[in-house]
């Protein structure tokens, strides 16, 4: 079986947030995720028409997976606990 990004994502919310609001951090993060997929394809358009390169989407692509990765590296310290 392979671990897919959007298994990652609630593995992620499941460790970090208290039980009580695991289901609202997986659903800001499921948001976020289906935000991107929606401006994929226009932001891909924008670029391959002013520069005519997939090269460029790619490392954009590239660019915001490293940004993502490191936010959680960075923000993510420790587990969230319940007031």
């Amino acid at each position: 079986y392979t671990l897919s990004v959007h298994d990652a994502l609630r593995i992620f919310a499941s460790d970090i947030a208290p039980k009580s609001q695991v289901a609202s951090l997986g659903a800001i993060q499921n948001f976020g995720g289906f935000l991107g997929a929606a401006m994929a394809p226009i932001v891909t358009g924008i670029i391959l028409d002013t520069t005519g390169k997939f090269t460029n989407v790619f490392l954009l692509g590239a660019g915001l997976l490293m940004l993502g990765a490191l936010s959680y590296g960075l923000f993510v310290r420790k587990p969230l606990t319940a007031k």
